[in-house]
């Protein structure tokens, strides 16, 4: 699609179909990059999906790793501690975060105690995730200030092996090859951006498709379905 200052077609009689939402990825960073007013009919923007979101919250959370527990950093955890799959509980982490929180601990200092809390009570099984976790994030901490967000989120992707994931959960098919498609998309776009990844969260936070038009002026996305 070749777009020019020249091209005056009202935004009304504009609209962007594709087969899969994942295919219009490239086409949204484009109409942000251009200002050009957009929304998304049936899915979120790109840059709000599920899949993407939790890449962001493991962000978010090494970066309030070493801080007190709060309900924000609760959500973040709730969001990432399966992502892969790790089998642990929602009610599990929800009693792990109210001892964290009532006790005053950070996410560091929970994960790092929770498999030796007699109050837990958990297994070696459980244990051993929640060390995973706790060392896995300890090194997304530590780069946190290395690495631009592109790279960072690459990274990130690869040692979780994020892509695999959504085959293991979805099964073979169109609605896992769109989700990993949506975040290699996304790692390309904000690779471009050469943002540091705390930069990249304030971004992201102030992106609005719209460009604070209403919506008779804005082009639709969507997918033929």
């Amino acid at each position: 699609l070749a777009l020019t200052q020249t091209d005056h077609v009202p935004a009304k009689e504009g609209i962007v179909l594709a087969r899969l939402y994942a295919q219009l990825d490239n086409l949204e960073a484009e109409f942000l990059a251009r200002s050009i007013p957009y929304m998304v009919v049936g899915q979120e923007p790109f840059f709000k999906r599920r899949e993407i979101n939790a890449l962001l919250d493991y962000i978010r959370l090494a970066a309030e790793f070493h801080k007190p527990m709060t309900d924000i950093s609760t959500k973040w955890l709730l969001s990432v501690a399966n992502k892969p799959s790790r089998m642990l509980s929602r009610s599990l982490l929800e009693r792990m975060t109210f001892t964290a929180k009532q006790r005053k601990l950070s996410p560091q200092a929970m994960l790092e105690s929770a498999p030796n809390d007699s109050a837990l009570g958990l297994s070696r099984w459980q244990a051993t995730p929640i060390y995973e976790l706790w060392d896995y994030l300890l090194e997304l901490q530590a780069r946190l200030n290395s690495a631009n967000a592109g790279e960072l989120l690459a990274w990130i992707v690869n040692r979780l092996k994020y892509l695999s994931y959504f085959q293991d959960y979805y099964g073979k098919g169109e609605n896992a090859d769109e989700k990993a498609q949506a975040v290699t998309n996304f790692i390309k776009y904000v690779t471009q951006l050469h943002l540091p990844p705390l930069e990249l969260l304030n971004h992201l936070m102030l992106l609005d498709t719209s460009q604070g038009k209403p919506e008779e002026e804005l082009v639709v996305f969507t997918t033929i379905y």
